[in-house]
């Protein structure tokens, strides 16, 4: 068996060994073998040579078309900020930052200099599962989150839509997003107004090419969303997998039965789509307007959720009893298992990478830039087949020049810049072929280093986006107070002795910092004093990065808040309050403080728009 297994192996496109960061080689087992072929709809037992993907597949080669790049960065550089959009805080939103705000964000910073304005994935989530917040966990990546809808801008609001005032207030100050009176009171309003407004929506030429342009794939996700919150598929909610069986399929008699006695419902979801798209486009266009030369930095998750709507609407893409992750390495003994579900490469290949397309579309059309996370995907995959463990993962190779192909084609056809988020194990050669394709590196101050000393500006290469901190990392001011180790010791992350050696790490760390900003004439930084120097520290790393020949730099407005906590913890769920933090203070209030008006000019200075 173990013979065939691995002629049927190679053949799909499975590596059956691969290098540990130890050192060691490490082989896939027939179970691991057998689960994914199993997965893919191979029957083992069946006997015969199968036709080989190996050579659709390719190897680790550039195509000839590169990504778009704007002629201003060929010998010039640029700056903008990054932002997790559901926490900015204003006087007007409902507790959830949304695309009105994002849009006046991207305006402030225009004026004062910025190219663009990042934001976490805008995918869509579960509209009946509000709890699952993780903007990387999405139902589906070609569709819009609804909760991002500025319901104050949608034609035909009546201040009778507004939520009770006593919630307002209390959402507006609370230091987290309530998503479950979010999404309640948003979908309230929104149904109110579809209702209201149900004759003009029907004759909307715009939402009628909008239905037309998003066709069957649109139809479907917005029937999933009707479904997963009519109740009539599962006594509770959640996602397709615990639905009666007799609606686990779009195409079953008791889905479109259902559809057609509920066609409202399902209309409703379209509409929602087509009102975020508008918004989000007004968004990008407000954006240039204000003097923004990309506008717009979009992230594209690196999969979905199991049971969401692009599993449950595309079988032929997307591969169920498989979740994506990362093999144990030194930083993780057990490996990584993400969740999530990945796409098929023989259905993206059967399809001619239509899906891979259509994806990139909903996203450039509306975005200067994206930034795919885990960019080391496109070549190959860490599969784990469910119940066996990411020790018992394999590899799985992806049509790497093929994607990068339509990724370059959609990227020139929209003028749109594209970032790979390079971090952790990248395969001998990636690099060479995102430099090849234009697809630009990501580097990350806080990983940039040796052992024992931090990478100059000058080691920064010119093809990349740089920035000192992300969402899975502490913010600047929680790092260089060391307050992420006592929020990791508080959440049983570390032992008290693995604390203590992390502090002390800590402030070696700090000093080879400091060593570095004297050395490129920033002056000297009082190590020894974390509380006292963190504000002047954080400012001066800004400035330090800014130096560097990278074409772009993004700096956090979570740091130019002075935010002391991150985005997400990795490792925890509901022990912490990932994907939930506010920003501290209202935009307004941001804009005058003075570590945001001393980045700020600094950042104009290093980078002024020529």
């Amino acid at each position: 068996m173990s013979d065939t297994l691995d002629r049927l192996a190679d053949a799909l496109g499975i590596e059956t060994r691969y290098w540990a960061l130890s050192g060691e080689e490490v082989f896939a087992g027939d179970d691991t073998k057998e689960a994914i072929l199993n997965a893919l709809g191979i029957d083992v037992s069946e006997t015969g040579e199968r036709p080989s993907l190996r050579p659709a597949l390719g190897g680790l080669e550039a195509p000839e078309k590169r990504c778009f790049v704007p002629g201003f960065l060929d010998e010039g550089r640029c700056w903008g900020v990054a932002c997790q959009l559901y926490g900015l805080r204003t006087s007007r939103n409902w507790g959830m930052g949304d695309f009105e705000d994002l849009a006046r964000l991207a305006e402030m910073l225009a004026a004062d200099g910025a190219d663009f304005l990042g934001v976490n994935p805008l995918h869509a989530l579960f509209l009946a599962l509000p709890e699952r917040v993780s903007p990387f966990y999405p139902s589906s990546r070609r569709f819009l989150n609804p909760l991002y809808i500025a319901v104050d801008d949608v034609a035909g609001f009546t201040q009778e839509d507004r939520p009770p005032q006593s919630w307002l207030d209390e959402a507006r100050a609370a230091t987290l997003v309530d998503y479950p009176g979010v999404t309640r009171h948003k979908l309230s309003a929104l149904w109110r107004i579809f209702n209201r407004e149900r004759e003009r929506i029907l004759v909307d030429q715009d939402f009628a090419r909008f239905r037309e342009r998003g066709g069957q794939a649109l139809y479907d996700h917005a029937l999933f969303e009707a479904l997963s919150l009519g109740g009539l598929a599962s006594p509770m909610p959640g996602g397709w997998h615990i639905w009666s069986e007799e609606f686990h399929s779009p195409e079953s008699a008791a889905s479109r039965g259902y559809a057609e006695e509920n066609s409202d419902a399902v209309l409703f979801q379209m509409w929602l789509q087509f009102t975020a798209d508008a918004q989000l486009a007004e968004a990008q266009r407000r954006a240039r307007r204000a003097g923004m030369r990309i506008g717009l930095y979009l992230d594209l998750a690196v999969g979905v959720a199991p049971d969401g709507s692009a599993t449950w609407t595309d079988t032929r893409t997307t591969v169920n009893g498989i979740t994506v992750g990362a093999p144990p390495d030194y930083f993780n003994a057990n490996g990584q298992d993400w969740g999530l579900a990945p796409l098929s490469p023989a259905g993206l290949l059967e399809d001619d990478l239509e899906p891979f397309r259509a994806l990139l579309d909903s996203m450039m059309c509306h975005a200067g830039a994206i930034r795919i996370d885990h960019a080391m995907g496109l070549y190959r995959q860490f599969w784990i087949p469910q119940g066996l463990g990411p020790a018992k993962g394999a590899y799985m190779r992806y049509p790497l020049k093929a994607m990068l192909a339509v990724l370059a084609e959609v990227s020139q056809a929209y003028e749109s810049l594209v970032i790979g988020e390079d971090l952790g194990v990248v395969p001998d050669g990636f690099r060479e072929v995102m430099r090849d394709t234009a697809l630009h590196a990501y580097k990350v101050f806080l990983f940039e280093r040796d052992e024992s000393r931090f990478r100059g500006p000058q080691e920064y290469p010119p093809a990349a986006l740089a920035c000192v901190t992300t969402h899975d990392t502490p913010s600047l001011l929680g790092w260089w107070t060391g307050h992420d180790i006592d929020v990791r010791l508080s959440l049983d992350l570390l032992r008290p002795d693995q604390a203590d050696g992390e502090r002390q790490q800590r402030a070696g760390d700090r000093r080879a910092v400091a060593r570095l900003l004297a050395e490129h004439g920033l002056g000297e930084i009082d190590a020894e004093d974390a509380e006292g120097s963190a504000g002047e520290a954080a400012l001066r790393i800004s400035t330090l990065l800014a130096r560097s020949p990278s074409r772009l730099l993004a700096v956090s407005l979570d740091d130019l808040a002075g935010a002391r906590d991150q985005p997400n913890v990795p490792g925890t769920m509901d022990e912490h309050p990932n994907w939930r933090r506010r920003l501290r203070v209202d935009l307004d209030e941001l804009r005058a403080s003075e570590l945001y008006r001393r980045t700020i000019e600094a950042l104009r200075e290093e980078r002024p728009q020529r």
